[in-house]
């Protein structure tokens, strides 16, 4: 509890120092501008993408013969979502499964593997999008743009190359609890690792039906096209000329990047690092316009799946 209240003071204190260095009243000024139409817009991309993520989930679960109504799926994801955005580094997504395991009494172990695959499916599409993106947005820092999205790449096919047999797996975690040995939680995890390893590995294994992957990244790929779009409408709203290719990719980039500081939701390094990357590849606009640009865009996706998975919770988890 203390970690997710320290690490949510950080994220709301990199917020108002990215306010504060935009100068707060041009910030203030520019949103005054916005056009309530591109709200309502943005807004309505935000409920079709929370449809498409039920619809993955479901997909997801029906492939553990885990079926409940689509509504259920709804709400227990959003829920689950509200949870996680509130976490450091998304740690709280396997709480859908605790609330699945409540209010459908299915099984915690067998529906986190569909968890885990829909993060995994998330990044591989946000790095198709970004490394294809890059090649739309014309600029002398876009080559640094792909060396860092090449990098992430890297890392996570690894990943995923480790989790692909079990004995790799075992060895990675060994690792990793050796290098991290010095703190007590990790250390006491050295017994488990045989466990947890067959865990990971055997929920990774259940999820090689290429129809499944396919359908799961196409769904990730057109939820995260949407995401960006959600920016370029609150760019439109204020009348900034950027095109849907730049948002699109730097949306990506940015959730990407964000993830690594495990702050709750990328909230405040996504959008530093959103303002940083347009203010270097657009020089037309200043970090004041693009602040006031992100603050509108994180409001009609992250702020709005805050105040629907709240409700969530709330109302139906009862």
């Amino acid at each position: 509890m203390r970690k997710r209240t320290l690490s949510l003071l950080l994220s709301f204190t990199l917020l108002g120092l990215l306010i504060y260095f935009s100068d707060p009243l041009k910030v203030a000024s520019t949103i005054a501008r916005v056009n309530p139409l591109y709200i309502l817009a943005g807004i309505s991309i935000f409920w079709l993408n929370s449809f498409l993520r039920t619809i993955r989930w479901q997909i997801l679960l029906k492939k553990l013969n885990i079926r409940i109504p689509l509504t259920d799926t709804f709400y227990i994801l959003m829920a689950g979502l509200f949870i996680s955005n509130m976490t450091p580094g998304k740690t709280g997504d396997p709480i859908r499964s605790l609330l699945l395991k409540r209010t459908h009494s299915k099984s915690f172990t067998k529906s986190v593997p569909s968890i885990f695959i829909e993060r995994i499916a998330d990044i591989v599409a946000m790095i198709m999008i970004s490394l294809f993106g890059i090649f739309f947005i014309s600029s002398e820092y876009t080559i640094y743009l792909f060396i860092t999205i090449l990098t992430y790449s890297l890392l996570v096919f690894l990943l995923i190359f480790i989790l692909l047999s079990k004995k790799r797996t075992e060895r990675f975690f060994s690792i990793v609890v050796k290098l991290f040995s010095f703190i007590p939680k990790i250390k006491n995890l050295k017994k488990d690792i045989s466990e947890m390893s067959q865990n990971l590995h055997t929920s990774f294994s259940r999820y090689k039906d290429k129809n499944i992957l396919f359908k799961t990244i196409l769904l990730s790929l057109i939820i995260w096209t949407f995401e960006g779009l959600v920016l370029y409408v609150a760019f439109l709203s204020m009348n900034f000329p950027v095109t849907p290719e730049a948002c699109i990719t730097i949306t990506s980039f940015s959730i990407l990047l964000s993830i690594i500081t495990f702050l709750p939701g990328g909230l405040g390094s996504a959008e530093i690092i959103t303002v940083l990357t347009f203010t270097a590849l657009f020089p037309f606009l200043t970090s004041s316009d693009v602040t006031a640009t992100v603050l509108i865009s994180r409001f009609m996706s992250f702020w709005m799946s805050v105040i629907v998975g709240a409700f969530s919770l709330g109302f139906k988890m009862k």
